[in-house]
């Protein structure tokens, strides 16, 4: 659609319940309810922070499988499995992105505990995601396992950040999300060697990594 004025900005709104492969820069909504035309008005204009995140990656035609392949594991469908995406499962949009400090990760024989703060300087407050990724290996399991995911979100954590100010965001993670099919053991088994955490604003998107050491007993 072309502006009356040749020089106004504009902006392309595509509405659709599924994902496009496109080259232009558009804003992307599903169907979400008779406030959607204010909510989007007041996100475009600035008066909010954007705060949404992608549930699946985008994926170009090119990366994507067929539709009635459910084996994502041969096919290598989903970022667990190394798919490439236009936009990263996890990845949202922002105005003014917040900084991430002082980032710690340690463990004991039950948890996994995360922290970081989270400091922003902009004209509104914000949601923001912290997601926590975990890399693994087939090696690192008792038995003989099948594929293990490269990448595999482990935690998330929405925090409110003040428009001019900081919050401290902590989560503890059990040990037993990243425990994995083993085929020899017929069950699902711990990790008992070293695991790589990951903070991360999206899965192609990481602020912090360490290794640490999985509980052995």
């Amino acid at each position: 659609m072309r502006s009356r004025d040749a020089g106004a900005p504009t902006i392309l709104v595509l509405i659709q319940g599924v994902c496009a492969d496109l080259t232009e820069a558009v804003v992307w909504s599903s169907h979400t309810g008779a406030r959607q035309g204010p909510a989007l008005a007041s996100l475009l204009l600035g008066a909010q922070e954007f705060s949404g995140h992608l549930a699946q990656g985008w994926v170009r035609v090119s990366a994507s499988t067929d539709i009635l392949d459910y084996d994502v594991i041969a096919s290598g469908a989903t970022y667990l499995y190394g798919q490439s995406a236009q936009f990263a499962f996890g990845h949202g949009l922002t105005l003014a992105p917040a900084q991430w400090t002082h980032p710690t990760l340690e463990a004991d024989e039950n948890e996994i505990h995360v922290s970081i703060t989270l400091e922003r300087d902009a004209r509104t407050p914000a949601h923001e995601v912290v997601q926590v990724y975990a890399s693994t290996d087939p090696t690192s399991y008792v038995g003989i396992c099948g594929a293990v995911p490269r990448l595999r979100l482990a935690g998330a954590q929405v925090t409110a950040v003040p428009a001019a100010g900081a919050a401290r965001v902590t989560l503890s993670i059990p040990w037993s999300r990243l425990r994995s099919w083993s085929d020899s053991e017929q069950m699902f088994t711990d990790v008992r060697q070293d695991v790589t955490i990951h903070l991360a604003r999206s899965s192609a998107s990481i602020v912090y990594s360490r290794e640490i050491v999985a509980p052995t007993s």
